[in-house]
């Protein structure tokens, strides 16, 4: 009988033991702190407008305007090269060509044959605004000479806007323009509401183009995001808790960028993958 008490004794012992560990647990998974998993985004701040298009163009004039043109719109061509040719002389020109293998005839072999001025790109599309300039930008009159039949295209570009958006900007500051392709650019000034902007990259592709809409990117910040739910201060801290192996530990942070819902901070003690908790 003895031995039957100690026996059911134990096995009352060790199911109140049990319970309780599964009661605890129970209190522990109800108990437990709503997070999220800490991720890496990029933020970048834009602007979307509509301006007009500055370039250093440069005619190329014969008094032939039926001249054959041996460059295609949107070739690079060097200075000194042959780019329009004279009906007149346009028989000597293609047997010159024959005879050296596609060469060319040295400068001043041929009589009827025009130059490039300078290097740069060829475009046989006029629209009467290739001297246009930011100092004549306001009272520019669109005009095509008559013996005009393309132009050279040389050096950088500049985008010029009129918006209430130009005192977002401040001269000197880098900024990244979008179309087809995204190029690094500066922005020259924003007085009086006009934002001008001088980009040296991507002028093959506005070869053609007067007008343009295109994305003016300000800024780009990348850290971990962080809702402002569970951001803390502290004096002149900020921080989060994470909670590790079960338990919650405090962890310093610092703001790189800021909206009405969240935040991103540098990836330093906070890291991608990492459990942030909420606050209720």
């Amino acid at each position: 009988m003895r031995g039957g008490g100690c026996l059911r004794f134990a096995a009352a012992a060790l199911f109140l033991a049990l319970a309780a560990y599964l009661g605890a647990g129970f209190l522990r998974e109800s108990e437990a702190p709503e997070t999220l998993r800490a991720e890496r985004v990029t933020e970048s701040r834009s602007l979307c407008l509509e301006g007009a298009v500055i370039r250093d163009e440069r005619y190329v004039t014969c008094s032939d305007r039926e001249a054959y043109l041996p460059v295609r719109t949107g070739e690079r061509v060097r200075g000194g090269e042959v780019v329009a040719v004279r009906q007149e002389a346009l028989e000597d020109y293609l047997s010159c060509l024959d005879a050296e293998n596609g060469a060319g005839p040295e400068k001043g072999e041929l009589r009827g044959l025009i130059y490039a001025p300078c290097a740069g790109f060829f475009s046989s599309y006029l629209d009467g605004f290739e001297e246009l300039s930011l100092e004549n930008f306001d009272d520019f009159t669109p005009s095509v000479p008559e013996n005009a039949v393309g132009r050279i295209v040389q050096g950088g570009w500049f985008f010029v806007a009129d918006t209430k958006e130009a005192e977002l900007l401040r001269p000197g500051q880098s900024v990244t323009l979008t179309l087809l392709d995204s190029y690094g650019a500066q922005v020259l000034s924003n007085r009086d509401g006009r934002l001008v902007i001088r980009c040296r990259e991507g002028l093959s592709d506005i070869l053609n183009a007067r007008r343009l809409t295109l994305t003016v990117t300000l800024s780009e910040s990348s850290g971990i995001k962080v809702p402002l739910s569970a951001l803390r201060h502290e004096e002149n801290e900020a921080y989060v808790y994470v909670l590790k192996a079960g338990l919650e530990e405090k962890c310093p942070v610092e703001i790189i960028f800021q909206n009405e819902d969240y935040c991103l901070v540098r990836e330093d003690k906070l890291r991608e993958g990492m459990d942030i908790i909420l606050q209720k």
